[in-house]
């Protein structure tokens, strides 16, 4: 149990079971009534992978308040995993129940459109499969060299499309369109949850223009931006990130997600440190930045993030102990100076490959000769194994950023030492 992530472990419980109970309830109701004798197995199926790839649509859009809740990163792992399962449950659904017609023709069209899109997206967006499995690895940085991120995401969108032909499938079949409380439900749940998607995605609630001020190199390939954004005032939280683009400039005009490395403030100014490892972050060398107006437009999509909600969501005297790696020390620097100012006890530990690479260290210096709750390890290289398990406290809790290799590496050495998941925070960028 110690493992479980109690509100995560709740949301797939939720998206896997509860998402197609009233799906198959009503459904087996009318059914009964209208067409006794007939087999439904394999119309469940299909009714089961429409309702899993329906709630992965949904999570898709980024709902703040289920961010707020799991974190987007689990929002996108369960996201990845309900395509996957309602494809191959739809894959069943096909072979043990032909159609013809129009609904043979859109039912194999959306089902063939789903597999391409998932193994495009297991190749180029699922980060957390290309990190552990080599050769996914290699072939993903293969692809990204050959097609730009906004092509991806271009392509990843084809699952609209897929959805759109299933719904033309549903009512296509004449022996399901004849069961009216079915089809109606089937009609008014797709319309709120396109509704809802909408709203989270392509409204502008959430959206806030800025201009870029400031754009400069803090280290070997890593840029500063500071962008201000007037609507965004005190509008984020410590250790939050954000997705931004450049509507402007061809090529920038997808949004990307990037950690802010400041703390809120009433100018609206926010600043990120960004590593140059696609098309996306290499490009940003050329952005023009300029306080006068002459800056390049910014559209900011957000804020997302747990690390403070984490802190908020435990005992307040309780120490923190950090753990962070490369440029995954970004959100954790703000977070860590203000649980210290809040009287908690903190031990800081960083490491990146070179001198160079561990960003803020300066400023991370002065922070520990300035604050006397606070312990401060900086390491060009690793941390042996034994230095990691040391840094642990008594009834603390615990931030991870950095690398994908050692977030699983300190989650298991954490576990190993009987650390519940509820007092782990991390957020990988594994999408």
């Amino acid at each position: 149990m110690k493992r479980i992530n109690i509100p995560v472990t709740l949301t797939w419980l939720v998206a896997l079971f509860v998402t197609p109970l009233p799906f198959l309830v009503i459904l087996t109701t009318t059914m009964q009534t209208v067409y006794a004798q007939t087999p439904s197995m394999p119309i469940k199926l299909g009714i089961v992978a429409y309702a899993w790839m329906l709630a992965a649509v949904y999570l898709a859009s980024r709902p703040r308040w289920l961010d707020r809740l799991i974190g987007l990163p689990a929002m996108y792992m369960i996201h990845g995993v309900l395509s996957v399962l309602a494809i191959a449950v739809s894959f069943l659904h096909q072979m043990r129940l032909p159609a013809e017609g129009l609904a043979k023709l859109s039912g194999s069209a959306s089902l063939h459109l789903f597999m391409l899109v998932a193994i495009w997206s297991l190749i180029t967006m699922a980060g957390w499969l290309s990190t552990r499995v080599p050769v996914i690895g290699k072939l993903r940085r293969s692809v990204e060299r050959a097609f730009r991120h906004e092509t991806n995401v271009w392509l990843h969108r084809l699952n609209l499309v897929a959805m759109a032909l299933v719904i033309v499938h549903v009512h296509a079949i004449g022996f399901i369109y004849a069961l009216k409380p079915f089809v109606l439900f089937f009609d008014v749940v797709t319309l709120v949850v396109a509704l809802c998607v909408v709203r989270e995605k392509f409204s502008r609630r959430h959206r806030y223009s800025g201009r870029l001020e400031a754009n400069a190199q803090i280290a070997p390939n890593v840029r500063q931006l500071t962008i201000r954004v007037p609507k965004l005032a005190n509008g984020w939280q410590r250790g939050d990130f954000a997705f931004i683009r450049f509507p402007m400039i061809p090529g920038m005009k997808e949004l990307h997600p990037f950690s802010m490395v400041n703390e809120p403030n009433r100018e609206g100014l926010m600043r990120f440190a960004i590593r140059g490892d696609g098309d996306f972050t290499k490009a940003l060398a050329s952005v023009p930045a300029g306080t006068d107006g002459t800056g390049a437009q910014v559209e900011v999509s957000g804020p997302f993030g747990r690390y403070e909600r984490f802190l908020q969501e435990h005992d307040p005297k309780r120490p923190v102990v950090v753990y962070a790696g490369g440029i995954g020390v970004t959100p954790l620097i703000p977070v860590a100076m203000s649980a210290a100012r809040d009287g908690r006890r903190v031990r800081f530990l960083y490491s990146a490959k070179t001198q160079q690479e561990l960003l803020y260290a300066d400023d991370l210096r002065r922070w520990r000769k300035a604050t006397p709750n606070c312990e401060l390890a900086l390491r060009a290289g690793r941390f042996s194994d034994d230095e990691l398990s040391a840094a642990k406290m008594d009834d603390a809790v615990y931030l991870i950023a950095g690398p994908s290799a050692m977030l699983r590496a300190i989650r298991s050495m954490l576990f190993r030492s009987g650390v519940r998941a509820g007092d782990i925070c991390y957020e990988p960028f594994a999408w």
